[in-house]
């Protein structure tokens, strides 16, 4: 280790973006809009707070991580509530009493949170842990992580076996790893760094600046074994996620290669993927560079946030999109019937204009409800840009966030106008209209709560999953009259940041009923037939029509 006030190269340097910009300048003029696919209410909601990083001018690497967010349905009155993370000062709740169409939220008191979230948040998980049908909270801190179960909409702070002192956690994924009935925790850790081993980092100028993840020591992430009752145990060395230490910060857990078994996507930081095959709920093996996701197309490691995962080209089959530093693009890794996995960026047309951007928090969405997967990316620096250095902004990292339509064969993007730290990503319907909302998280700076504002002219339709959380996680639902149209009930991925875990279908201009098929975590397969579109419905374990599991979904 280098002791602090030692000064160190930047890893990270400014590149030259004018060929980028113009590039992305001339993709933003072929899209067209009159009025603005999302409307930003967050503040007119009473979302007021901001996040405060406790920056001091020192340039410590912890200060451009967080924050991320989360909506959950934490009282189970069927409105997505809002879980803020703060790094100085204590987490936030904020309920959703929302009547009709206006958006309403109303922070929570002592009756709700009786002891305060006050480690220095990064990210948030949520997950019905204790299988009683409520949603509990994981925060991922710097320091002691903390475990928040939910009693009937009151939240008591569990002493859980998740509580170490000495990781740098940034997100987290419940998924039943050991098909045991219980809800597992996978924690991705980033560097191992502290205010006495912090070093001073410059940029091409000589100028102060945050340091790469390159710089310290990467930190190995765990895995940890539900015992039920709340309390969980390190299972990390017995799995092999001990000796493979590199900083991860984005994960997603998926049955990646069919077996039936929750396996785990991460994203790191610089340095390779890591695709964690589930095998038979006893290790883990690495799996990432002989399936083709460990690096881009070019064979490169590249600086991995946030991470999605989805079928957006309905072939039965998962794709992932990741986001990645400035002068690095985005990546589409889309996966062929083999199990491979292909870099189609380019093909799609998601390199160029994502380019001058840092991109963390991304979530496929169908944002028109027209049945094609679009995708949203939240955008912040973490080198110091030097025209907002010199405009005199605070925290000169602010980037506009990004919304790519699908077109079929490419993506066109939209740029948002509004510029900000941006950092999470939660997606869900926060009004229950039928159109999937964001909630975008940024660091030393207001939410904000993006309500989608379509003309509603398509049709949808939705679905509430009951059951014990780990029978949830992981349940595949799939419209029976159309090819491979199918999501998986999770609250993972993005970045730093926990989504609802309704499921929600594009339905376009087809306002028949429909029928679909889950496949619950447990494998039961049931069917569900003739139901109405534009409504939510809800889909009890045990209460549809039985199916072989044999039967194709």
């Amino acid at each position: 280790m280098v002791s602090a006030g030692v000064m160190v190269s930047a890893q990270r340097p400014l590149r030259p973006l004018t060929w980028f910009v113009a590039a992305l300048i001339v993709v933003v003029q072929g899209v067209a809009s009159s009025e603005p696919l999302f409307v930003d209410v967050g503040e007119s909601s009473g979302l007021i707070v901001r996040h405060d990083n406790g920056m001091q001018g020192q340039f410590w690497l912890l200060e451009v991580i967080g924050a991320g967010g989360g909506l959950l349905d934490y009282d189970d009155d069927g409105r997505l509530d809002v879980w803020l993370v703060q790094s100085n000062g204590a987490d936030q709740l904020y309920r959703n009493v929302s009547r009709r169409s206006r958006l309403v939220f109303k922070r929570v008191d002592e009756s709700v949170l009786s002891e305060p979230a006050d480690g220095y948040g990064v990210g948030v998980a949520v997950a019905d842990v204790d299988n009683d049908n409520d949603m509990d909270v994981f925060l991922a801190n710097y320091g002691r992580n903390q475990l928040y179960v939910n009693d009937k909409g009151r939240f008591r702070r569990k002493e859980s076996g998740l509580e170490l002192d000495d990781d740098w956690s940034v997100a987290g994924s419940f998924a039943d790893f050991d098909g045991d009935g219980l809800l597992d925790l996978y924690v991705v850790n980033y560097v191992d760094w502290s205010v006495e081993t912090h070093k001073v980092c410059h940029d091409m100028a000589g100028r102060p600046d945050y340091c790469a993840p390159e710089v310290f020591p990467a930190s190995a992430d765990r895995l940890y074994r539900n015992l039920g009752e709340g309390r969980f145990e390190d299972i990390s060395d017995r799995v092999g996620l001990s000796s493979s230490a590199r900083p991860g910060l984005g994960v997603v857990a998926r049955d990646f290669n069919g077996d039936g078994r929750p396996d785990f996507f991460v994203a790191n930081d610089a340095d390779d993927n890591q695709l964690w095959l589930n095998q038979n709920g006893r290790t883990l093996m690495d799996d990432a560079l002989l399936s083709g996701v460990a690096v881009n197309g070019d064979g490169e490691a590249e600086a991995s946030m946030g991470v999605s995962v989805s079928d957006f080209d309905r072939d039965c089959d998962l794709d992932l999109f990741m986001t990645h530093l400035a002068a690095e693009t985005n990546t589409l890794y889309r996966s062929s019937s083999e199990g491979w996995f292909s870099d189609a960026t380019n093909q799609f047309g998601l390199g160029v204009a994502s380019t001058p951007f840092t991109g963390f928090g991304t979530h496929w969405i169908d944002a028109d409800n027209d049945g094609d997967l679009d995708v949203y990316t939240v955008n912040g620096a973490v080198s110091r840009l030097q025209e907002q250095i010199l405009a005199g902004v605070a925290f000169p990292l602010e980037q506009t966030n990004q919304l790519w339509i699908n077109e079929g064969s490419r993506f066109t993007v939209t740029t948002d106008e509004h510029s900000a730290v941006g950092r999470g990503l939660s997606i869900g319907d926060i009004d229950n209209d039928g159109n999937v909302d964001m909630l975008v998280t940024n660091n030393s700076g207001e939410p904000r709560l993006l309500q989608n504002n379509t003309d509603g002219t398509n049709h949808w339709i939705g679905f509430r999953l009951d059951a014990p959380g780990a029978l949830i996680m992981g349940a595949t639902v799939s419209l029976t009259s159309r090819q491979c149209v199918t999501s998986i009930a999770q609250t993972d991925g993005s970045y730093a940041s926990a989504s609802d875990h309704r499921v929600l279908f594009g339905l376009g201009d087809d306002d028949g009923r429909q029928n679909l098929r889950v496949q619950w975590a447990d494998g039961m397969i049931e069917a569900y037939d003739s139901l109405k579109p534009d409504r939510y419905h809800v889909l009890r374990y045990g209460g549809g029509a039985k199916r072989s599991e044999g039967d194709s979904l």
